[in-house]
């Protein structure tokens, strides 16, 4: 009975520390401000009623480098 007890506080102990460790690595890089510990903010606006290439990069999270990279 004690070594399930140790065991699953073991395993919420992981759990918290890799949680506070994503969440320290997400503020480190600078994500998007307004963010909650793991979730995604919402950006300020609205959407134009046609969509152009930053809102598709906004909304796939891809880097703005890549907006003007052309295929």
């Amino acid at each position: 009975m004690t070594t399930v007890v140790a065991v699953g506080v073991g395993v919420a102990a992981a759990a918290f520390l890799g949680r506070a460790g994503l969440v320290a690595v997400r503020k480190y890089k600078g994500g998007v401000t307004g963010a909650g510990a793991l979730g995604r903010a919402f950006y300020k606006g609205g959407f134009e009623p046609r969509m152009n290439r930053r809102e598709a990069a906004l909304i796939l999270q891809l880097k703005r480098v890549l907006l003007f990279m052309t295929a």
